[in-house]
């Protein structure tokens, strides 16, 4: 067959390539299903090996599909073909396993990029809700510290002006509890600043249900 046709010798270099091309798809899955196990503080990492995973798979699919045309188009080289008829039917079965072989091996790349992508969404989208939780507790971590603002700037206000060394202030003395209604009125304006939205929307749920129930149509 190989004094007669080429090909067989060629092919049969294709096909210790389709065993290594097997191996290597092997160890791709190995290492894509590690990536897809990876643990939380890790998955940046695995995202950007899935990344390269994905691009070298479809540079191997591109290879397959190149092998695969030329298996199909080798009878348009110019080589010589096998005379006998029993031979010819050999070639042509050897080729179709060929063919078989590598469009299995293509197809096995596609679903093992086809899982890396879904997989690399979902570590993605872990990785965005993670980030998003972080950014939720650092909030209100501001929150509270603004809160305290609302409380001590009034405070701090009004015993910085019943402390100043004004004459008003201080030959006659005015009651100490100016001082507290001062800082009172202070706190009241503090938190109606800070609660304007929640007190404006209750003000305007309870107008609104009032009106409902003071309805003629009631």
């Amino acid at each position: 067959m190989a004094k007669e046709d080429p090909f067989y010798v060629v092919g049969q270099v294709f096909v210790r390539a389709a065993m290594e091309w097997n191996q290597v798809i092997n160890f791709l899955e190995d290492e894509i299903r590690q990536y897809l196990d990876t643990p939380q503080q890790n998955i940046p990492n695995a995202l950007d090996q899935l990344r390269h995973q994905i691009s070298f798979i479809d540079r191997t699919v591109s290879t397959l599909n190149q092998h695969t045309d030329l298996i199909r188009n080798q009878s348009n080289l110019g080589w010589p073909q096998c005379t006998s008829t029993l031979l010819r039917g050999k070639m042509k079965s050897f080729r179709k396993i060929l063919l078989q072989d590598y469009a299995a091996l293509a197809t096995r790349c596609r679903s093992l990029s086809q899982r890396a992508e879904t997989g690399s969404g979902t570590l993605l989208r872990e990785l965005q809700a993670e980030e998003l939780a972080k950014s939720i507790e650092k909030t209100n971590k501001v929150n509270y510290v603004t809160m305290l603002a609302y409380v001590f700037v009034p405070i701090s206000l009004a015993t910085g002006i019943f402390g100043m060394n004004v004459d008003e202030i201080t030959d006659s003395g005015p009651p100490i509890w100016y001082a507290v209604a001062v800082s009172a009125g202070l706190l009241a304006l503090a938190g109606l600043t800070a609660f304007w939205f929640e007190i404006s929307g209750a003000l305007k749920s309870a107008f609104s249900n009032a009106w409902k129930w003071l309805s003629p149509s009631r």
